[in-house]
């Protein structure tokens, strides 16, 4: 009898265990072959949310993009696990998942790129808003010295005599005092312009400090990200892109940008300084690098120039998307989910 009922539950565990077709087309690092092995991130999510759900996956591999989304359609596979970007067309043709991952537009360089963009540097110390803030130091000093004047041309008259050469002597003083040279060669001497003086020097310490301050910022934001923190910053670059992707769309309607058939052809251009930067899937950028181990010679910046979600698809037919898309979201509240992202790079 015990071993009639324990030949029972085996069966009905048979039962119960689903197949699942699993779809997928190399797409590093989310999903792809290395040493007749499946891995990336997608395949990791995949298979822990597999093993809760008790699913016996059978993989798919597909050449293209197209075919996945054709034998998702036709439900010859229940589920593609590419990153698949979740816009509005995808929306209305497909069911898809939970996002799985936040992935950017990034940008690529050449680790000496940050040290030939000192020109770019000035270019950014020299905007409006440096031109306005150098009137502005302008007028202040003019200001001064012209009150220093007025106080100082009565009394002083050998520093600051009632003449044009007096007036300009206060302006000489005024500068002098602002840059702490202090030459000491025009001073005042009544109680008025020491004041004068007084209210000048304290503030012209805050100028200063406030103007060094800004530009060292500026050039250390320069040197460290090679002067590219957003879209518009891109003017006057060489730059490369793969054609028909999301960045290339992106760059449509920012900066005029020369289209390559995949990332590796880009990326030789870039070596061969015909590109100063490739903008593309920041993650697939990650990724190459890291496996073809060009850290010394390339390097992916830490700014993110547009966001975008991505997970999986599901065919129409597919009645566990529900189950999925709870698992998905449970695995992302984890710390497996941070290991998962370390492995590939994507932390």
């Amino acid at each position: 009898m015990r071993l009639l009922v324990i030949l029972l539950l085996f069966n009905v565990s048979d039962l119960l265990a689903k197949d699942v077709k699993v779809g997928y087309y190399d797409c590093p690092p989310f999903v792809y072959e290395q040493e007749s092995n499946l891995q990336g991130l997608h395949f990791d999510l995949w298979e822990k949310v597999s093993d809760s759900q008790g699913f016996e996956t059978t993989y798919l591999r597909f050449l293209s993009l197209e075919e996945l989304k054709k034998a998702v359609t036709s439900d010859s596979v229940q589920v593609a696990i590419n990153p698949f970007l979740l816009n509005e067309n995808l929306l209305k043709k497909h069911h898809v998942s939970t996002p799985t991952y936040i992935n950017t537009i990034g940008v690529a360089t050449k680790y000496d790129f940050k040290h030939r963009s000192w020109f770019r540097s000035i270019l950014q110390i020299v905007s409006l808003d440096f031109i306005k803030v150098a009137v502005f130091v302008g007028v202040i000093i003019f200001l001064f010295g012209f009150l220093m004047w007025i106080a100082e041309k009565k009394k002083n008259s050998d520093h600051f005599d009632d003449s044009r050469k007096g007036l300009v002597d206060s302006f000489w003083w005024s500068a002098v005092t602002m840059t702490t040279v202090g030459y000491g060669d025009k001073y005042p001497k009544t109680f008025s312009g020491r004041m004068i003086a007084l209210i000048w020097m304290f503030t012209a310490m805050i100028i200063i400090s406030s103007l060094t301050a800004g530009i060292t910022m500026i050039l250390t934001v320069s040197n460290l990200s090679s002067g590219i923190t957003q879209g518009s910053d891109l003017d006057r670059l060489n730059v490369g892109t793969v054609k028909e992707s999301t960045s290339d769309l992106y760059l449509s309607t920012v900066v005029e940008a020369e289209t390559y058939p995949n990332f590796t052809a880009a990326m030789v251009d870039l070596a061969a300084d015909e590109l100063d930067v490739i903008v593309f899937d920041k993650a697939k950028m990650v990724s190459h690098i890291r496996s073809n181990k060009l850290h010394q010679d390339f390097e992916v910046l830490s700014i993110e120039l547009e966001k975008e979600l991505v997970g999986f698809v599901y065919s129409k037919e597919f009645p566990d998307r529900k189950q999925i898309d709870v698992q998905l979201a449970l695995i992302k509240s984890t710390p497996k989910y941070k290991w998962f992202l370390m492995q590939e790079g994507l932390d």
